[in-house]
């Protein structure tokens, strides 16, 4: 056979090859393309509930990853309050985006009415610092027993932040009130009111009503201790 004549056999039986792969790769579809990675925006997650957060990746097919919980003070427990992927980056499908909750504070315990050692003592374990206020007058509580506390008793505060207390300086002072001119079971009434004793010194002026309050010591205005005693002139 002639060589132009086998050049040119070598060549149509090329062009049928080539022509019947590619009919059998798109009829039959043997090497198919890779696919193309679809993605979504990332929605905002931070400031949902859990419930929510995992209802809205739900909906756009990305899974919800937890990374943690930690406390967030001012923020409900359960709250997303950290993402992995920022609103609006793209997520690819079958991904995921990683959150962080916020986790419940501890509450403060209560230590009013205990006495100052063991207020410390037990806010120590719980953690927290101990702030010493001033001191505020109780007529009950011992001096150095806790009146007030702040934070309130059971309220959320993470380990390590301060309680401050004010402790009982004891009774306080009572101003003298005045008693002059007064009948007598209206002063004893007033007294009485201030946790005060009266003391009574009778006389008789004819010229005077009866029962009424002429003098009286200490005299108003006067600081006097509680229970403290106030003696009056009475005419019978």
């Amino acid at each position: 056979m002639h060589g132009s004549s086998v050049v040119l056999i070598s060549l149509l039986t090329s062009a049928l090859t080539t022509t019947g792969a590619s009919y059998l790769i798109q009829r039959y579809q043997l090497f198919s393309p890779e696919p193309v990675a679809r993605s979504t925006p990332a929605p905002m997650l931070v400031g949902l509930s859990e419930t929510d957060a995992r209802a809205n990746t739900a909906a756009l097919q990305v899974a919800l990853l937890v990374e943690g919980r930690e406390p967030a003070p001012g923020v409900a427990a359960g709250t997303v309050v950290r993402q992995s992927i920022a609103p609006g980056q793209p997520v690819p499908q079958g991904t995921g985006i990683g959150v962080t909750f916020a986790a419940s504070l501890p509450a403060v315990p209560k230590v009013t009415e205990l006495g100052q050692l063991e207020a410390v003592e037990k806010l120590t374990l719980a953690g927290y610092k101990v702030v010493q206020g001033n001191p505020l007058p109780h007529a009950k509580l011992p001096v150095g027993s806790v009146v007030s506390q702040f934070p309130e008793p059971e309220t959320e505060l993470a380990a390590g932040g301060a309680v401050t207390l004010h402790l009982s300086s004891g009774p306080a002072q009572v101003d003298t009130p005045k008693l002059v001119g007064m009948d007598l079971p209206s002063a004893k009434e007033k007294l009485g009111e201030l946790g005060l004793t009266l003391k009574v010194r009778w006389i008789s002026r004819g010229e005077t009503p009866e029962n009424r309050v002429l003098s009286q010591k200490p005299e108003p205005g006067k600081k006097l201790a509680p229970k403290g005693v106030i003696e009056v002139v009475v005419n019978r």
